[in-house]
């Protein structure tokens, strides 16, 4: 099977792109790079992944951010949530051109423990805290092989191994919640009480979560009937359920406790079939042939 690489050129893409090379044939691996054409230095940068493709003969896809790409998207404002639903897009169509399922990611330990804490800062009722080894979005399995290593242990291993990376200026601007976060917890000490304290959280987690997700598996198998979610999804669990189902459907979806209620209420009330829910500027949930379905808005 093909397997979708996602590639910046920045040390944990270049060294996920290295084991990977160790591990399977190079006709079985394909990069995916995108040029977000930002920062004048992003040339440069994609030529270093352009190369080390061809040393290893390796076939790479480049997605050049032009304004007409750009403005298929100019209804989200926010560039870095722009950019992640531009890269993800890129990704299923590529997995789809070559009739697979799998894509890599390069997220590491550092990555896990700044995702924990936006998760946290937004809300007390999450199942898992920070990301996955392995998630599904749609049809399509998000694999992060190197979520055991911290950043500064995987570009060490890049400078011993001579592999090319490029380092993102950008990463260092406190504009970005993110990077914020990274910059206040620089310490090994702080990083090494985060992880401690969200993988000991999930754990505590786990059999809760563990409920929900046979319980959306088991809907998903009656194709989201809106009976089967009556009769079996319990009111305690029915937010984290619906949170779930969102974020296996969509990307990054970011939706209230609140409104994630009266998702429930939508799904479970009677005579309102014609009616839709919204949950975002983006999409709504409607009901169609005694099933609940995501509708894009236009």
């Amino acid at each position: 099977m093909k397997k979708i690489i996602a590639v910046s050129g920045g040390p944990d893409s270049m060294y996920l792109l290295y084991t990977l090379l160790e591990k399977y044939d190079n006709k079985d691996l394909i990069v995916a790079t995108l040029d977000y054409k930002k920062r004048i230095e992003s040339v440069n940068e994609v030529k270093k992944v352009i190369n080390f493709c061809k040393q290893n003969k390796i076939k790479i896809h480049i997605l050049n951010c032009s304004s007409r790409i750009y403005k298929k998207y100019n209804d989200i404002n926010n560039f870095q949530y722009k950019a992640r639903i531009m890269r993800y897009d890129f990704f299923f169509k590529l997995a789809d051109k070559y009739q697979t399922n799998e894509i890599y990611l390069g997220h590491n330990k550092d990555d896990f423990i700044e995702t924990a804490i936006i998760n946290k800062n937004r809300s007390d009722n999450y199942f898992f805290y920070g990301i996955k080894e392995i998630n599904y979005i749609r049809k399509y399995k998000i694999i992060r092989p190197l979520l055991n290593l911290w950043k500064k242990d995987i570009q060490d291993l890049c400078n011993k191994y001579n592999i090319p990376y490029s380092i993102d200026s950008s990463n260092l601007e406190k504009k970005y919640i993110r990077n914020k976060i990274r910059i206040e917890n620089n310490s090994l000490k702080n990083k090494l009480d985060q992880f401690n304290y969200f993988t000991n959280l999930n754990l505590n987690l786990e059999s809760n979560y563990k409920k929900v997700d046979n319980t959306l598996t088991n809907w998903i198998d009656k194709e989201y009937s809106i009976k089967f979610y009556r009769e079996n999804v319990s009111e305690k669990f029915s937010t984290n359920l619906l949170y779930l189902y969102l974020i296996r459907n969509l990307i990054d979806i970011k939706i209230s406790s609140n409104k994630l209620l009266f998702l429930d209420k939508y799904i479970r009330a009677f005579n309102n079939e014609s009616k839709m829910y919204q949950i975002n500027d983006k999409y709504s949930i409607a009901k169609k042939d005694k099933k609940i379905l995501i509708r894009r808005m236009y």
